[in-house]
């Protein structure tokens, strides 16, 4: 009994880490794809992440070489962008929330 339920456990182990591994090679193609990579061949979740690691450092040196000022000013533009996005995400997400309450209530209210 010991043995079997050693061995259903080491099973569970084993099956949650092959989905989890496989969840991440998903995730890691995505962003191989997105990147302009060529996924045809099927490359290893390890080769596609070197790759990816070579084409950052690609960007990286390319940045550097960029004026510190246009650098700066860009990077400032990018976060105001993103913190705008946030923002309308969020009010958004509010919005549809105050939306579904005001629907509870109107049916609160045909029922009595």
């Amino acid at each position: 009994l010991r043995s079997r339920l050693e061995a259903r456990v080491g099973f569970e182990t084993q099956n949650r880490q092959e989905k989890l591994l496989s969840h991440l090679h998903t995730k890691v193609k995505d962003v191989y794809k997105t990147c302009g990579f060529d996924i045809t061949s099927q490359p290893s979740t390890l080769f596609m992440l070197s790759e990816l690691e070579a084409r950052l450092e690609q960007l990286l040196e390319y940045i550097d070489a960029m004026p510190e000022q246009y650098v700066i000013k860009e990077e400032k533009e990018k976060e105001k962008k993103r913190r705008e996005r946030k923002r309308q995400e969020q009010q958004a997400l509010q919005d549809a929330q105050q939306e579904e309450r005001n629907r509870k209530s109107i049916e609160r209210s045909l029922q009595a």
